[in-house]
């Protein structure tokens, strides 16, 4: 597999931290020397993909939703099509929200955790909180899924290690990233991601935005996490995000389902 080159690493890294870091931060995160991170700066300055910020700190910020840089000169570049990762959330929640309402056997709350993040992989991009009774033996369940989402050859192995940790408190946990061409997805997505994803239960998926279609590849394989966990991770999220009403809903659907599995059961 070819070295990803030092300046695809530095815009995956400002994608990853909101899109602006100071320069110490990008040389001792990515172990480059200051010649070196000077030289493939100003590379990314001439392909206009990012601007040097100004002040002590100096470091970088992305320009635009450009893809990661390229050899070919700018005068023959096609038109940037690739997104940052951001700009797949609101697509793939309105998906999420659209799918939910069509569902009339359950009930969801899709809870926005990517503004959230409370520290290294602590938190997924989205996560749905879903409701659903059982009648016929007077039962409900509430399920939690999350969702990583990664942008165009923007995932890895670690893509997938950072998904099954979300498994401490959810009950399945998705790799999403964008459709593809005709490629076979296993291709797609790379065999060591897909043995790995496997290995450790986590669903993979491809998504295309435009069309709002979830095609799903490979099924988490199930799993029950703490009681504890799983209400300490709700609360703090939705204190993080800022949406009390958030709360309320969940309670909301909990109490249609549980009236429902009553029903039935009388």
């Amino acid at each position: 597999m070819a070295r990803i080159s030092d300046a695809e690493r530095i815009t995956r890294l400002l994608e990853s931290e909101g899109g602006s870091l100071g320069r110490r931060a990008i040389t001792e995160a990515l172990g480059l020397s200051d010649a070196r991170y000077d030289a493939v700066a100003n590379e990314l300055c001439q392909e206009e993909i990012v601007a040097k910020n100004r002040g002590r700190a100096g470091g970088l910020r992305l320009l635009s939703v450009a893809s990661a840089p390229r050899a070919t000169p700018r005068a023959t570049r096609e038109p940037e099509e690739v997104p940052l990762e951001r700009d797949l959330y609101a697509p793939f929640e309105r998906y999420l929200l659209t799918a939910a309402k069509e569902n009339d056997m359950s009930r969801s709350v899709v809870l926005r955790t990517y503004p959230t993040r409370g520290g290294k992989w602590e938190t997924p991009d989205l996560a749905e909180v879903r409701v659903t009774p059982f009648p016929m033996i007077g039962q409900w369940e509430l399920r939690v899924a999350t969702y990583e989402l990664k942008r165009q050859d923007a995932w890895s192995v670690d893509s997938v290690l950072q998904a099954a940790m979300y498994t401490e408190f959810a009950h399945e946990s998705w790799l999403v990233v964008p459709a593809g061409g005709e490629e076979d997805w296993t291709t797609y997505f790379g065999r060591r991601i897909v043995d790995k994803a496997g290995d450790l239960g986590v669903g993979l998926a491809t998504f295309d935005g435009k069309n709002r279609t979830l095609w799903k590849h490979t099924t988490p394989r199930p799993h029950v996490p703490s009681l504890s966990r799983l209400h300490e991770w709700l609360e703090t999220t939705i204190e993080r995000i800022g949406e009390d009403k958030k709360k309320t809903e969940i309670a909301d659907n909990i109490g249609w389902a549980a009236r429902k599995a009553a029903a039935g059961r009388d």
